[in-house]
């Protein structure tokens, strides 16, 4: 669970499995967060140790320098991704006396998108 109130009161709580996979086995979306991953392991207790082996390398994987990239923005730059297909995070870094940070996030809820392109379609489906 991840609670706060920076920009706004939020109490955000996520149940899902790490690897979201189609019905081919293929994975589809990767939900790795451990923010907001769920504090309820709802698994048998003889499997924890292996999830949390498993767990870690994964971890390793993600964290291997071929699997990496990284890129120090500018100042006035924007990066846009999909946040469901890409993995994403920041490096800590050393502030001096003259050196300030700030960055600024926003997130599309895929669900609200796709909503909107279902009714753009219906509205131009119907004109015709």
């Amino acid at each position: 669970m991840d609670t706060g109130a920076d920009y706004c009161v939020f109490s955000v709580h996520a149940k899902q499995r790490i690897l979201d996979t189609d019905d081919k086995g293929q994975v589809i979306r990767i939900n790795f967060n451990n923010a907001t991953r769920d504090s309820i392991l709802d698994i048998p207790a003889e499997k924890v140790k292996p999830f949390y082996a498993a767990l870690k390398d994964f971890v390793n994987l993600l964290n291997s320098v071929e699997n990496k990239y990284t890129y120090k923005m500018k100042l006035g730059e924007i990066v846009v991704f999909d946040n469901w297909r890409l993995l994403h995070g920041r490096q800590s870094y050393q502030a001096g006396t003259e050196i300030s940070r700030h960055l600024e996030g926003a997130y599309a809820d895929w669900d609200v998108v796709m909503s909107r392109l279902r009714i753009l379609q219906k509205n131009v489906l119907n004109r015709k």
